[in-house]
C-alpha cells in the first residue's frame, strides 16, 4: 500500500503535528510505503534523514504568510496532483493551508481515497498571552476555513481527531460528525526512559528542598502559561519550584511577568529539552501541568507521557480531554481553562496526595504502534469501499 501524506512541515522532532507524524511513520515502517509532500522552507533547518520516516520527501514552493508556509504557483499545484496520482491512499494532516485543498481536489479527480487527520482549528496566533488577534485573526481564520479546510473535509471519506469530544466543540467539525473517527494519541517510549528515575535532575532543580511542578512544551499563547504564572502566586513562600521546559516566543514576556510578580526564585526556565532528557524531567517532577486555553491543544501529549512515567498531571477541560486524562484527585485533575485559582488548588491537591519517588508505576501507556495499527485499518477501509 502506498500512502501519500500531506503535512504542514516535514516530520521530525519539533513537537506538534511534525512530531505526531514522525511517530506514526516510525510505527508504520515496513507496513506501508510512505511518501511525504510538504511546503518548502525559506531557511532549511537541519533535518533527520527522510529515510527514518518515509520513502520520499517532496517539497513544493511556498512563501511565509500569516505565520505559516503557504504553497504558491501552478507548478507546485501540478506537482501535488502528480503525486496524488501515484498513491493508493492520500492522508492529509490539517491544518496544511492550500496544500490540503489541492490534494483533496486531485483525489476527487483521480478517485483516490482521502483520509484527513484534523489536529486543531487553525488559529492566527498574534497575541501576547492570547491565542487570537482580534479582527485580523478572525479574518485569516475564516479565509482558511472557507478556502481550504471546509473543501478538504467535505471531500474526505474519513476524518480523524484525537477525541470525539474535540470534534463536537471544534469550529468546523460539528458539520462532519458522521465522518469522525477518534484515534487517541500515543506515547513515545523514548520520552519515558530515565537513567536514574529523575533523581539527578530533581536534585539539580530543587536541591532536594522543594516539590517540583513542571511545564514542558512550546512557549506559545495557547499553552496558557500565563495562567500557571498567576497560579504560582498562591505558592509564594512555600517550598515549590516551577520548572518551564521548552522554547518559544513567549519566553521573554513570561520571564518579565515572573519578575513583575516577584516570583523569580520559584521559577526555572530550562530552554529546549532534548528527547533523551524528557523522561528524566517528567520522572523528576511531582506534578506535570499543561494549562491549555485553546482547543488547539485539548489533549497535550506531554501529559500522556507524564502519566506513562507515573507522574500526576493537571490539564484543562477542553474538548475531549476527559476521554484520555484522569480527574481522580490522585493521578490527575482537570480544571477550567483560564482559572488560576482552580489550577493552584489542583496542583496542591496532587502534591498532598502524592509523595515523590523514583521509578513510579506507569499509569497508562498507549503506544504509537497502537495508533499506526488503527490508521492502517482506516486505509484498508477506504480502499475496500
Amino acid at each position: 500500500m502506498r500512502v501519500l501524506t500531506v503535512v504542514p512541515l516535514p516530520p521530525g522532532p519539533r513537537g506538534g503535528i511534525e512530531d505526531y507524524v514522525a511517530n506514526v511513520f516510525r510505527a508504520l515502517r515496513g507496513r506501508a510505503t510512505l511518501d511525504v509532500v510538504a511546503p518548502s522552507e525559506p531557511v532549511r533547518r537541519p533535518a533527520t534523514s527522510v529515510d527514518e520516516y518515509a520513502a520520499s520527501l517532496h517539497r513544493v514552493r511556498a512563501r511565509p504568510l500569516f505565520r505559516r508556509l503557504i504553497p504558491v504557483g501552478r507548478t507546485a499545484r501540478r506537482e501535488v496532483e502528480s503525486l496524488v496520482g501515484t498513491a493508493d491512499v492520500v492522508h492529509v494532516h490539517m491544518p496544511s493551508p492550500r496544500l490540503e485543498a489541492w490534494a483533496a481536489m486531485a483525489c476527487v479527480r483521480g478517485r483516490v481515497p482521502l483520509v484527513a487527520t484534523y489536529h486543531m482549528d487553525a488559529l492566527y496566533d498574534g497575541g501576547r498571552f492570547d491565542a487570537r488577534s482580534g479582527m485580523a485573526g478572525r479574518l485569516v481564520e475564516s479565509l482558511y476555513d472557507a478556502r481550504s479546510a471546509r473543501p478538504t473535509l467535505s471531500r474526505a471519506q474519513i476524518i480523524v481527531t484525537n477525541s470525539r469530544g474535540y470534534a463536537q466543540e471544534s469550529r468546523l467539525l460539528p458539520s462532519f460528525l458522521g465522518k469522525i473517527r477518534a484515534i487517541h494519541q500515543g506515547v513515545s517510549p523514548d520520552h519515558t526512559v530515565s537513567k536514574d528515575g529523575g533523581v539527578h535532575i530533581r536534585q539539580e532543580l530543587t536541591n532536594g528542598k522543594t516539590r517540583l511542578v513542571t511545564f514542558l512544551g512550546r512557549l506559545v499563547p495557547y499553552k496558557g502559561l500565563h495562567v500557571m504564572v498567576e497560579a504560582a502566586k498562591s505558592f509564594s513562600g512555600k517550598t515549590v519550584t516551577f520548572a518551564v521546559g521548552g522554547k518559544g516566543p513567549l519566553r521573554s514576556p513570561l520571564e518579565s511577568e515572573v519578575d513583575r510578580l516577584g516570583l523569580r526564585e520559584m521559577f526555572r526556565f530550562l530552554g529546549f529539552i532534548p528527547d533523551g532528557s524528557v523522561g528524566d524531567l517528567l520522572r523528576a517532577s511531582d506534578v506535570v501541568v499543561c494549562p491549555s486555553i485553546s482547543l488547539a491543544e485539548s489533549t497535550p501529549i506531554v501529559l500522556l507521557e507524564a502519566l506513562a512515567c507515573g507522574t500526576p498531571v493537571v490539564g484543562t477541560r477542553l474538548g475531549g480531554s476527559e476521554e484520555t486524562l484522569p480527574d481522580d484527585g490522585v493521578s490527575g485533575r482537570l480544571v477550567a481553562p483560564r482559572d488560576p485559582r482552580a489550577l493552584s488548588e489542583a496542583i496542591q491537591q496532587l502534591l498532598d496526595a502524592n509523595m515523590w519517588a523514583p521509578n513510579r508505576r506507569s499509569l497508562c501507556l498507549r503506544t504509537w504502534d497502537d495508533v499506526a495499527t488503527e490508521y492502517l485499518r482506516l486505509y484498508e477501509e477506504v480502499l475496500s469501499s
